[in-house]
Order: C-alpha cells, then structure tokens, then sequence
C-alpha cells in the first residue's frame, strides 16, 4: 500500500484534533480548577501537547500545501 498525503491526513487529522482538545482542557483546568489539580502536571501536559500542536499544524499544512495555494493563494487577473 502507498503512502499518500491522503493516507497521511488520515491519521494527522485526528491527532491534531486530539492534540488541540488537550490544549482547551488543560487551559480549562488552569482557569477554573488551579486550586484542585496539580499544577505542575497539567503545566508540563499544556506544554507538552502545545509544542506537539505546533509541530502537527506545520505537517497539517504541508500535507494541505496543494489546496492552500489554490484557495488561498490565486493569482488575480487583471480585469
């Protein structure tokens, strides 16, 4: 079986999906409940999965460069 960036979207998209839902609920919990959790566990995870986020928008984006530049990056003409 080849490996294709679709294949690969595959499997990205819901790490990033998972990756960026751990951002909102550590973010959550240093909000709302700071008082009941570890702070320095949930400090060292929003940390964690936050270098793991950037690192899998950049992929994401690579993977997507194709339909970026078509959508977003059309050349006008002029009119």
């Amino acid at each position: 079986m080849a490996f294709t960036k679709a294949s690969a979207l595959k499997i990205v998209n819901p790490v990033l999906a998972l990756v960026a839902a751990a951002q909102v609920v550590t973010a959550v919990l240093f909000t709302f409940f700071s008082d009941s959790i570890p702070f320095g566990q949930v400090r060292t995870l929003h940390l964690i999965t936050g270098y793991a986020l950037f690192g899998i928008i950049i992929l994401h984006s690579y993977l997507n460069w194709t339909w970026i530049k078509s959508t977003f990056l059309k050349k006008r003409s002029k009119a």
